[in-house]
């Protein structure tokens, strides 16, 4: 057996240094997904864990940054700090078994027969990672620039000035001080700069015509469709193509012990948070 707290950061590890996780013949046991198991809700690294069952403090990896690069720190400092980290997780790993063992055996099949088995494969995945079609992004990202443009467009017709959208103090120095197409909705403040805060619920009261003209209602509506666009350019098209590696593959995160409910979270980049897609 091999005890890891958070397995597959350990497997990246071993495979960049040549190591096939799939050919590890020991038993890897994460001792973050038993934690995780027991207290979902909880922290659960390896720190707060020790912290919590043992009322001792783990030196912080921070603590080396003062050297610039890892590979600058004194060995004997880094052997210590991975030492503590050995000493402390065989201290834990025991104690998250028994506390399995007393939740039950419903528990410990959940564990043994899907949950453990999972970090190697989620480490395979994101190792492999997802091909994508580079070339319909950047064709996407040309559509919707061309999108923002007419918008842009149909404002500056409207007002006779070029308009800067995205600017939440222009909008309001605009539409609610200059035009009063806009109206500040009854109980708000203004922000420091003296300005009416254009939030996206604000925009949509506006939109819909509530505390705004008719023309200040079609503006808002525009602002909303603005702010949809640039996120999509932002998040979905350029943001994506500067992560695909050199055979046009994006490898993002898994996070397996990422919530409370069970269901797997997604990191850098969030794959998960997909764009609704625009009605009719």
């Amino acid at each position: 057996k091999i005890y890891i707290h958070n397995a597959k950061f350990d497997l990246h590890v071993a495979r960049n240094a040549g190591i096939d996780p799939q050919q590890i013949k020991a038993q890897v046991r994460d001792t973050e997904v038993m934690a995780w198991l027991i207290n979902p809700e909880g922290k659960h690294g390896l720190k707060p864990l020790v912290k919590q069952h043992f009322d001792y403090v783990m030196e912080e990896f921070g603590q080396f940054k003062a050297y610039g690069r890892n590979t600058l720190v004194p060995a004997s400092a880094m052997a210590a700090y991975a030492i503590d980290d050995v000493v402390q997780l065989l201290r834990l790993a025991p104690l998250l078994e028994r506390q399995l063992d007393v939740l039950g055996g419903s528990t410990r099949k959940i564990y043994e027969e899907l949950e453990n088995v999972l970090p190697v494969i989620i480490e395979e995945t994101e190792n492999t990672g997802f091909k994508l079609d580079a070339s319909a992004l950047v064709n996407a990202r040309v559509t919707l620039q061309v999108e923002l443009q007419g918008i842009e467009s149909s404002v500056q017709t409207k007002i006779g000035q070029k308009p800067k959208l995205t600017s939440p103090d222009w909008l309001s120095k605009v539409f609610v001080d200059a035009r009063q197409w806009w109206q500040q909705p009854p109980g708000t403040e203004r922000n420091a700069n003296g300005n009416v805060g254009t939030d996206k619920e604000t925009l949509k009261a506006w939109a819909a015509g509530k505390n705004a003209t008719a023309e200040g209602a079609a503006i808002a509506a525009q602002v909303l469709e603005h702010r949809t666009i640039g996120t999509l350019i932002d998040r979905y098209t350029t943001s994506l193509t500067s992560k695909l590696d050199l055979n046009g593959r994006l490898h993002g995160g898994f996070n397996q012990a990422g919530t409370a409910t069970g269901r797997f979270s997604s990191s850098k980049p969030n794959l998960q948070n997909l764009p609704k897609p625009k009605p009719g």
